[in-house]
């Protein structure tokens, strides 16, 4: 029986500053750099060590964790270094096996799954290149809606960056089972 999942957000933030790519010799310095604005958004958005969103307002709809659920989560018996193993992960953001689950089961998470664009190939190329592409998401947990994480993070890029188109996907709500009463308790529930 699944107790939950969390949602999905996807948006693309994009940016466009030339018509074509041009020679950093030539533009370098008085050039706007779309991948490296977007890079800095990014970082401005979230801590790519913590995983912690900076945007305002992002936690205000995450419902606390209640005393049995921490209960629950201490006794799955989960292990961080299994979950490392099976996933072929060197290292990941936290060693607490708490910390882990609330991470995985009940946290919201915003994800950089790509910045498109640039040179890509090998050995160096010159160029400042004239647009780029963001590809990120945002996992949403029970009580969150993308419409509203979108807001957030289109008002917060605006205020940095009003240049940075922020377009939104469609969004897949969190679900939350039931994880009570005769049915759940007759699978092995509590």
């Amino acid at each position: 029986m699944s107790a939950g999942l969390r949602g999905l957000q996807p948006m693309t933030l994009s940016l466009e500053t030339a018509a074509t790519d041009q020679h950093s010799g030539t533009t370098g310095g008085v050039a706007r750099n779309p991948v490296a604005e977007l890079a800095q958004i990014s970082s401005e958005i979230f801590d790519a060590r913590t995983g912690r969103v900076k945007v305002p307002g992002f936690y205000d709809d995450v419902a606390k964790l209640t005393k049995q659920q921490l209960a629950d989560f201490r006794a799955a018996g989960f292990s961080v270094e299994r979950f490392k193993r099976v996933y072929d992960f060197k290292s990941i953001r936290t060693r607490d096996p708490l910390d882990a689950l609330k991470r995985l089961w009940a946290m919201l998470t915003f994800e950089v799954h790509g910045l498109v664009d640039g040179y890509t190939g090998p050995g160096v190329k010159t160029i400042v290149p004239p647009r780029a592409e963001l590809e990120v998401s945002v996992r949403l947990v029970p009580n969150m809606k993308g419409e509203k994480a979108v807001k957030l993070v289109k008002a917060f890029v605006k205020k940095r960056n009003p240049d940075v188109r922020v377009e939104a996907g469609p969004a897949a709500p969190a679900y939350k089972g039931v994880t009570s009463g005769p049915q759940f308790e007759s699978a092995g529930g509590r």
